[in-house]
């Protein structure tokens, strides 16, 4: 459209205005204040009767009602009135004033051309502030389409043709899959009716319909090719024909299956070791944002903000926190891992189920023997079975014991049969790599005479660090003639192991300098405020794991992954080179049944193998015989 010219009376601060355009673009300039936006005003009121900057967000009070006459004047005196060309070259008048702002006087006759105007100025486009215009201007080339459309509020433009472009795409798809599929499905319509070629197709079809009591077709494109048959779909039919299509599907299916159960089965088993392998509590997990909350609170001054005991180094207190944390977060992920893979392994027994249905009470009434076959080829494959299956129904105990949602596996998991296994070798430590760990810490320092004691009763007693880290000053036995220490192992059972004399001497020594009152307390403590605090099984296993860092030094034998059930078993292994009966061995490490320490330590290392074989050999002498000195033969063969 275009407007020819404008008169604007008492409105917006213009008490008369007559502006002749006369259809040209144009251009008011003028000071602040000369009324340039009351033009703009005026134009965007006359459109849809109301000034755009004073409604909206923000306004507050502010209305075309209100502020739209000029200072003085009455609404019914604020009036814009045009000539405008429409944009068929319909010439007309058209006039709005704010008492009235809703109508407006027009020809009836030009009704429509005037209506098409003001629908396109509802989108705002004919009105832009300064701030849209510079926008369009700075934008880049590669945005400047997508301006536009937000300029003309025509955004949906693009909405709309993205949907039927989509839609176009999709139509595509289904019509490629349905044709694809119908190619696939005639396929295997010719086959199954043994026809390859079009021209014994229509001949295959009438042999099978005679079968049946139907006529013979005359062309293939009659609409079904079943209709007129003598012998229709029964009940039985359908039984049999179902049950032959779920054999059909078993014999292609079953193959595969007991594959995939190992496969699965394998990852939840692997899953288990690399959990067990963690050598962390399951019920740590709960304490990640505790330890993070920690480490965020580290201040520099040693003090550890969560039990505000006091460290000499705020690096070891760090390096714990940090090792907590990693192992938590790290049994975290690896929970979620063993749920996904036992959910995996039950969503393919399901399946497995589901494909048999019922399949072999169906069978029984035409095959006795067919049944009785898939019965047992149904309980071989259900009896799956995988290696450390006790380890793995503890693991799910214990799992289900901290969430209830794990109770349903922990029941699956006991149904699980254990599949014999290869029996290996225990690892443990050579005696040079134990004996440098032992002494890795220098008794210079208090803190390392303690560290230096506890490795010593670590492996002298052969305890679990749990176990080490309960001690109290009254699990010492030293008044008997066989000096002991009491452990408290799993499920809060005691046992006494013996201690070596020069075990004890350590000890007393330790006691005389940690212990000078002879009070309950914990037998490894740290200081905190002038109070002893038990030491936790994490600050034991970096003990542990410094002094194997320190003894590398000195000695290529030690390990990478030194921890503290390696010095258990190293513990074990020793004594059973050396001639311990595994019953005692059995005492010492705290085991129920004779078959778990059996498992682990009735192997015989190369160096007992060699000692054995030694001594049950024949014994040679390997001095000089007698018969081949001088004078002794001179003796033996003459009468001197």
């Amino acid at each position: 459209m275009k407007i020819l010219n404008l008169h604007i009376q008492k409105f917006r601060g213009i008490v008369d205005l007559v502006l002749n355009f006369n259809g040209e673009n144009a251009v008011i300039f003028g000071p602040n204040g000369s009324g340039k936006s009351a033009v703009v005003d005026a134009v965007d009121f006359l459109l849809h009767g109301e000034v755009s900057r004073l409604t909206g967000e923000g306004t507050g009070d502010v209305s075309t009602a209100k502020h739209g006459p000029h200072i003085g004047s009455q609404p019914e005196e604020a009036k814009i009135t045009a000539t405008i060309q429409s944009i068929t070259g319909k010439v007309f008048s058209v006039e709005r004033t704010v008492v009235q702002k809703d109508r407006v006087t027009i020809d009836p006759i030009y009704s429509s051309e005037f209506g098409a105007m003001v629908t396109y100025a509802q989108s705002g486009a004919h009105c832009l502030a300064r701030r849209e215009l510079l926008r369009y201007i700075l934008t880049t080339p590669s945005t400047r389409s997508q301006q536009i459309q937000t300029l003309l509020n025509i955004s949906d433009t693009r909405t709309v043709r993205d949907g039927f472009a989509k839609l176009k795409k999709t139509a595509a798809s289904n019509l490629k899959d349905a044709s694809d599929s119908l190619k696939r499905h005639s396929a295997d319509f010719r086959t199954n009716v043994g026809a390859t070629a079009d021209d014994q197709l229509l001949g295959r079809i009438n042999s099978l319909r005679a079968v049946l009591g139907g006529g013979a077709l005359t062309s293939l494109d009659e609409c079904s090719f079943t209709n007129g048959l003598l012998y229709s779909d029964t009940k039985e039919n359908a039984e049999i024909a179902n049950c032959i299509r779920s054999l059909a599907d078993l014999v292609i299916y079953t193959p595969t299956l007991r594959p995939a159960l190992q496969e699965k089965l394998q990852n939840v088993q692997d899953t288990v070791k690399k959990i067990e392998n963690e050598n962390s509590s399951i019920e740590n997990i709960n304490y990640i944002a505790l330890i993070k909350s920690g480490l965020d609170l580290l201040d520099g001054t040693g003090r550890c903000p969560l039990c505000l005991h006091e460290w000499a180094s705020e690096v070891e207190l760090r390096q714990i926190l940090q090792e907590r944390k990693e192992k938590s977060e790290t049994l975290s992920t690896l929970l979620d891992t063993y749920q996904n893979d036992v959910d995996t392994l039950l969503n393919e027994i399901l399946t497995y189920k589901s494909k048999i249905g019922t399949l072999p009470q169906q069978l029984i009434k035409w095959d006795n023997g067919c049944a009785a076959e898939l019965n047992n080829e149904i309980e071989s494959i259900t009896s799956v079975s995988f290696q450390e299956n006790n380890s793995y129904k503890n693991f799910s105990k214990d799992c289900s014991d901290e969430d209830f949602e794990l109770r349903g596996i922990y029941t699956a998991a006991c149904f699980i049969r254990k599949q014999k296994e290869e029996k290996h070798p225990i690892q443990y430590i050579q005696h040079s790599a134990t004996a440098a760990i032992l002494s890795a810490y220098d008794t210079k320092t208090a803190k390392h005479r303690r560290n230096r004691m506890m490795l010593i009763l670590l492996y002298d007693t052969g305890a679990r660090v749990q176990e080490l880290a309960d001690l109290n000053l009254s699990s010492l036995h030293f008044e008997m003639q066989n000096p002991y220490v009491t452990l408290i192992g799993k499920g809060r059972k005691s046992r006494n192991v013996p201690l070596m004399d020069k075990t004890v001497r350590h000890l007393k020594v330790y006691l005389k300098e940690f212990h000078p009152e002879d009070i309950e307390e914990p037998l490894f403590y740290s200081l905190l405020d002038g109070k002893s605090h038990r030491l936790a099984t994490d600050s034991i296993s970096l003990v542990l794991k410094t002094a194997a860092d320190i003894a590398r030094n000195t000695c290529v034998d030690i390990p990478d992954n030194v921890h503290c059930h390696l010095i258990r078993k190293t513990k074990a292994m020793d004594l059973y080179k050396n001639g311990v009966p595994l019953p005692f061995i059995m005492q010492l490490l705290g085991h129920e049944s004779m078959s778990t320490t059996s498992g682990f330590y009735a192997f015989a290392t190369l160096e007992m193998m060699s000692r054995a074989m030694t001594q049950a050999g024949p014994k040679v002498d390997e001095k000089e015989k007698l018969w081949k000195k001088a004078d002794i033969r001179k003796s033996l063969f003459t009468l001197d």
